[in-house]
């Protein structure tokens, strides 16, 4: 998490629990079994870990901020 730029960091943060599960899911790196017994912390470390390998950082707009990965994408207004 620390790797990412403080704006993005916010933005996970300010991301709800099942949003962050779905987007967890969507890395591959954990099973459904997993998923359900994962805290916010750790599902805050898996979709950052993804974010970080992925390489690919958020694109700033005018109205929101959309972070777009391989594999899926959100957006914050």
């Amino acid at each position: 998490m620390d790797q990412l730029p403080t704006d993005q960091q916010e933005a996970l943060r300010k991301t709800n629990t099942e949003r962050l599960r779905i987007m967890a899911a969507k890395t591959y790196d954990v099973g459904d079994d997993e998923l359900e017994t994962m805290d916010r912390t750790a599902l805050l470390d898996v979709v950052a870990r993804d974010i970080v390998s992925s390489g690919v950082l958020p694109v700033d707009g005018d109205q929101k901020s959309q972070m777009k990965y391989g594999r899926w994408s959100c957006s914050w207004n």
